[in-house]
């Protein structure tokens, strides 16, 4: 009796445990809904804002790859959110709705992708519910950020789910056959694509940790096949890891070789795609600093400057003691997974070992983070750091001290009860309480009404300031992100269109956006010298916003309760003015000198009329050379502005000017310049292919008087003559 009453107590605990799981598991997808659908827009930002950019440029060029487009670091973003973004555009408004419609298509996939990598290594349905209730919870502001809000590294995670579980498939069939085939076309369609995205990260991402696990999961295989049949060694079970072997390299060789095809008819800018190793030093800082990277990710790092004996103080410390007991769980959790026999498990914790091992080394050794601000660059070890969850929630109950299995149990529980602070008590850094950032969305929204008031529909800002509000306005007001160098206004091509700049993107008025501090880097009289000067200044106030990006080095504050905002406008776009902006110089380019114009002789001299690099007949060398700037091939002209004594009219000038690229290496025309006074020089000259950093140069030989007003480079040959 007593026997049977204990049976149905628990008979009933497990039944009521499967409830609440099921109920948290629907509010968790709840919470994940709204956090896509409405409360990312007070985190939302301009690295977020870049699929719909994208996307609206593959519809408008109709093709998936704009050549106009600058991709970085070699990441051409194959099915990234923007592919479930640009089918819609004939539809509906490239706003917010958009992204958030790309955000639940992602997170289906994520979920999705969770239960059946799940289903690797156990063949519980409610354990598998418990890792997709866990993984939907958001565990912390960084980690939900990543996977359901900018979603950068939830493709990661999603896409490494999908191939370990198409490839376990394949090793499963255990030979060839019509089901074996088809998850063999999965896992080589899916290497394929990854590939053709990045070479460097598939190899980091997918195919060293895949490999590495069939390897394992092959050993495996043939002890097992060894102990059944005696000590015969068998090597079937090699023939279809092999197998698999091949179809990823298969795979990874087509997918190199149209990435390469892709890349060289875009456009590309490298950033830490060039890593280099570290010094001894520099890594051992960096070990630590990963202990606070993984904290993050889990959420387990209290917010600084809060009281410890208050409701949130107490819960930040059980999210550190569970954060610290997790990342002491990972570990023991992987190697007893290893250690089992059973080919699948072995395949599943292998891998996962693979992942976060491979990337915990990058972090530590290479300079691929931006350690600078460990915290944002944790978002490299996210898809290792989900899945080694996944791998805990595995072990929990099979831990044999009953210690572990209480500690692990806690840890789970706290996971998955975390989505509301994850997703709707924080911000990245588990700071942002929720009314705060309701409230920031109407603070943007005052600033986009403030646009279409004063019909301002095309301007230019700084980067985050630039895609997050033409994607919150549904691009009713288009602004550009820009940079400011010697004072004026110039393109940031990262992760941008360079037909943007051109000068017939838009006709009619344009405005620069700017924060009082940005405000303080443009040089009005410097705009003005190219002929643009403002028709008006706007001002606004919002209160101040705090605006962190996985991508931002730190965050950008205000000192003042208010954002003060600053905005001239323009009687035409100043793009038709502005030298560098319009790449195809179909409008000629302008390059007066400055004080910061490169030169081995000479000195700048600047009066009322103009500026002027000059140097005496004694001198000899190179008195302008630059701008080093982006040229596609072509037929082009150069005019040099430039002032020579009579000297210079002797049959052999002692005066040279040329374009050259590759630092002086390649020269593609040269000429000596005969005549006195105030001359335009027209070089022309032919690029066979583009060229990253053309210059042009004048160079004295001594004897002669010379100065240099300006160099501008156009398409179409002036008809000006040579003397001015």
């Amino acid at each position: 009796m007593r026997a049977q009453k204990i049976s149905r107590t628990a008979s009933r605990f497990i039944v009521a445990s499967r409830a609440l799981l099921v109920l948290l598991l629907f509010i968790n997808i709840v919470l994940v809904a709204y956090y896509i659908g409405h409360e990312y827009q007070a985190y939302f930002h301009s690295d977020a804002a870049v699929k719909n950019l994208l996307a609206r440029e593959i519809y408008k060029s109709h093709t998936y790859f704009p050549s106009d487009w600058n991709y970085v670091n070699g990441d051409l973003w194959v099915l990234f959110g923007q592919t479930y973004i640009f089918p819609l555009l004939p539809f509906f408004k490239n706003d917010f709705r958009l992204h958030a419609f790309s955000g639940f298509i992602s997170a289906i996939l994520i979920l999705c992708g969770t239960y059946l990598v799940a289903g690797i290594a156990t063949r519980s349905f409610w354990l598998k519910i418990l890792a997709v209730t866990v993984v939907a919870a958001g565990i912390s502001g960084l980690l939900a950020e990543n996977l359901y809000g900018q979603i950068s590294y939830g493709y990661v995670y999603y896409f490494t789910c999908f191939i370990l579980y198409g490839a376990w498939k394949f090793l499963a069939e255990g030979r060839l056959n019509r089901n074996s085939c088809a998850w063999g076309f999965l896992v080589c369609l899916l290497f394929f694509l990854a590939f053709v995205g990045n070479p460097q990260r598939a190899t980091a991402s997918f195919a060293l940790p895949v490999l590495g696990a069939i390897v394992i999961a092959a050993f495996s295989a043939m002890r097992n096949a060894e102990s059944a049949e005696g000590s015969h060694p068998n090597l079937a079970p090699w023939l279809n890891h092999a197998l698999l072997i091949a179809v990823i390299a298969i795979a990874a060789l087509l997918g190199s070789a149209f990435h390469m095809r892709i890349i060289a008819h875009v456009n590309d800018i490298r950033g830490v795609a060039h890593a280099v190793w570290l010094s001894y030093p520099k890594m051992t800082e960096n070990f630590g600093l990963v202990i606070s990277q993984i904290l993050s990710v889990f959420g387990a790092l209290p917010t600084s400057g809060e009281l410890v004996f208050d409701g949130s103080g107490v819960y930040d410390a059980l999210r550190l003691l569970a954060g610290a007991a997790l990342t002491a769980l990972i570990p023991v959790a992987l190697f007893r997974g290893i250690r089992v026999s059973n080919p699948e498990t072995a395949f599943f914790y292998t891998s996962v070992s693979l992942v976060i091992g491979l990337f915990i080394f990058l972090q530590i050794t290479t300079s691929v983070p931006d350690m600078k601000d460990p915290i944002q660059s944790a978002r490299y070890l996210i898809p290792g750091l989900v899945l080694s969850i996944i791998a805990v929630i595995f072990q929990t109950f099979q831990f044999k001290s009953i210690f572990l299995r209480i500690v692990s149990i806690t840890v789970v529980v706290v996971l998955a009860t975390s989505g509301y602070r994850a997703l709707l008590g924080s911000g990245l850094s588990n700071s942002i309480s929720f009314d705060a950032a309701a409230q920031e969305i109407s603070h943007r929204k005052s600033l986009i009404e403030f646009f279409k008031t004063h019909g301002l529909k095309y301007g230019y800002a700084s980067y985050w300031n630039a895609g997050v509000y033409t994607v919150l306005s549904g691009e009713d007001t288009l602004i550009r992100q820009v940079n400011f160098e010697s004072g004026i206004p110039q393109p940031m091509r990262h992760l941008s269109s360079d037909a943007w700049y051109r000068a017939d993107a838009w006709t009619g008025a344009t405005f620069l956006l700017m924060t009082e501090r940005e405000s303080s880097q443009l040089d009005l009289h410097a705009l003005i010298k190219y002929g643009l000067t403002p028709t008006k200044k706007l001002k606004f106030q919002t209160p101040r916003t705090m605006i962190i990006s996985p991508a931002a080095s730190s965050e950008i504050l205000s000192d003042s309760p208010v954002e003060n905002w600053i905005i001239y406008v323009f009687d035409r776009n100043i793009a038709e003015s502005i030298p560098g902006w319009d790449l195809t110089y179909a409008t000629p380019s302008l390059y007066f000198v400055g004080p910061t114009t490169p030169h081995t002789i000479g000195s700048y001299l600047k009066d009322s009329a103009s500026a002027v690099l000059s140097a005496t007949a004694d001198e000899k060398g190179f008195l302008y050379f630059g701008p080093y700037i982006k040229v596609p091939a072509g037929k082009y002209t150069v005019v040099f502005d430039l002032h020579m004594n009579s000297a210079a009219a002797s049959k052999n000038t002692p005066v040279t000017v040329d374009v050259v690229s590759d630092r002086g290496r390649i020269v593609h025309a040269s000429a000596k310049p005969v005549g006195e006074g105030n001359l335009l020089y027209e070089l022309p000259f032919e690029l066979k292919s583009k060229v990253a950093d053309l210059e042009f140069r004048v160079a004295s030989a001594g004897g002669v008087d010379l100065k240099v007003y300006s160099t501008k480079i156009s398409k179409k040959i002036s008809k000006l003559g040579i003397e001015k």
